[in-house]
């Protein structure tokens, strides 16, 4: 050993031996345990990396056949965490085997959605049912047994493996709107769910929904019948609000989506909101993970739409009660409502609103198309007279269109057997469209027709 070396003395010092000095069989016996060691904990690396994947793929394998069962991490309260209901709020309702949360509110009257009462739904009648629907009627629509409902789901898209984990309902109580919300704290929470929700389906007798035909209830439907249980929805009438928005929006709307009917049409914004698109991700990663951040955010989204349903109803109700359809803003939506009113034979009425409708505009084109429905209304009604006097004020307002001079030929051949008069206005309309071979034939079918009136005059001047 060197002693003028720092290190060495340190060594002396401490009492250290260096490793030449260690004995030849304690060396042996050191490696033998040190490979053993290694060989040990490469073989746990292994089983766990093993079990790991094991594991991951079993969940996975629940998760697509919907029976993954509840994690301890936020579905009990275990080593001082908090449970989901503890973080969210709500009552667990259901059975020792399966269990939910539900949330309740009550909205008492009056209560504003915007600048409509929600309980002027309760006036939205047959009448109304009958014009929004282009004619079609609903049996025993009642608004004071309908259900308002909507569906969150793990998907945008529908499918078998599609689960609803948050159904919102709403419904009347006298004027009183009661809203009511089943959430899924896991798989194993359905049948709780869709217990308490068929408790509530029994008791009436009409859906609500947006977009609930094609998709709300058949999913609900599904996920019955997976559940092995019977699904009372089945007898239940169903009114789609959807269809009704493209009826009155869809000329002026980009889109006719809930939350853009709610901001164009109720005038009401929301802040905040989560995008519909993203709730499936945000719920099954709080099923992954437990956090429950976005949770009351996804069921202030739901609360929001049932609002939005019946604030719809209670402001279209309004707006088809209103005479001459004033109660619409839009010149454009009085002009679906004129459409509307004539599938449903209301020809009266569509004419009261088509002119009062060209007396507040000067667009063109809505004053073409209430011309033309002011025509067909009394062609409809078969008052000959006030049909002749639209058209000639309609064809002396707009000199280059065919339509109501080839309606004024067909009115005086057909109907009042002038035949001068009818020539007259096809010459017009040949005028505009020369090539049209409708028209031409028209022409040469009445030239033979006066021919043929006046030989028996010639004939009898000449004797």
């Amino acid at each position: 050993m060197n002693k003028d070396n720092p290190l060495d003395k340190l060594v002396e010092k401490l009492g250290l031996k260096k490793a030449s000095e260690l004995s030849t069989t304690q060396e042996k016996q050191e490696k033998g345990v040190h490979v053993s060691t290694k060989k040990n904990q490469s073989e746990i690396c292994e089983k766990r990396s093993s079990t790991t994947e094991t594991s991951t793929l079993l969940q996975k394998l629940r998760e697509r056949l919907c029976i993954v069962p509840k994690t301890s991490s936020h579905t009990q309260q275990k080593n001082g965490v908090p449970t989901s209901q503890q973080l969210l709020g709500g009552t667990l309702i259901g059975s020792e085997e399966s269990q939910c949360l539900y949330f309740s509110e009550i909205y008492s009257h009056p209560y504003f959605y915007g600048k409509v009462s929600l309980s002027d739904a309760l006036s939205f009648s047959p009448h109304e049912v009958k014009i929004s629907s282009a004619g079609n009627e609903i049996p025993d629509f009642n608004t004071e047994k309908a259900l308002f409902i909507d569906t969150e789901t793990t998907s945008c898209f529908g499918g078998t493996g599609t689960v609803a984990f948050l159904v919102g309902i709403g419904y009347f109580v006298g004027k009183d709107f009661h809203l009511e919300q089943f959430f899924m704290r896991d798989y194993d929470d359905e049948p709780a769910l869709l217990k308490a929700l068929d408790e509530r389906i029994q008791k009436a007798s009409l859906f609500i929904g947006y977009n609930s035909k094609c998709f709300d209830l058949p999913l609900l439907r599904n996920r019955y019948l997976m559940n092995r249980l019977l699904f009372h929805g089945e007898i239940l009438s169903h009114f789609d609000l959807m269809h009704v928005a493209r009826r009155f929006w869809n000329r002026r709307l980009s889109d006719c989506s809930l939350s853009t009917v709610e901001r164009y049409i109720l005038h009401v914004k929301r802040y905040g909101d989560i995008p519909g698109a993203l709730i499936p991700r945000l719920w099954l990663n709080y099923i992954e993970t437990g956090k429950s951040n976005y949770i009351p955010q996804i069921l202030e989204h739901n609360r929001r739409d049932i609002l939005a349903l019946a604030g719809l109803m209670a402001w279209i109700a309004q707006c088809i009660q209103t005479p001459k359809g004033q109660g619409f803003e839009e010149v454009m939506d009085r002009c679906a409502l004129l459409h509307l009113q004539m599938k449903c034979k209301h020809y009266s009425d569509a004419v009261e609103i088509a002119e009062e409708l060209l007396q507040q505009t000067e667009h063109p084109l809505l004053r073409s198309e209430c011309w033309k429905i002011i025509s067909e209304a009394y062609r409809k009604l078969e008052i000959t007279e006030e049909r002749e006097k639209v058209l000639i004020l309609w064809a002396k307002e707009e000199k280059n269109t065919v339509y109501p001079r080839i309606e004024l030929a067909k009115l005086y051949e057909h109907q009042q057997r002038q035949l001068e008069k009818a020539l007259y206005w096809t010459e017009q309309a040949l005028e505009m469209e020369p090539r049209n071979s409708q028209i031409i034939k028209r022409k040469e079918r009445l030239l033979k027709k006066i021919k043929k009136q006046q030989a028996p005059e010639f004939l009898d001047n000449f004797e």
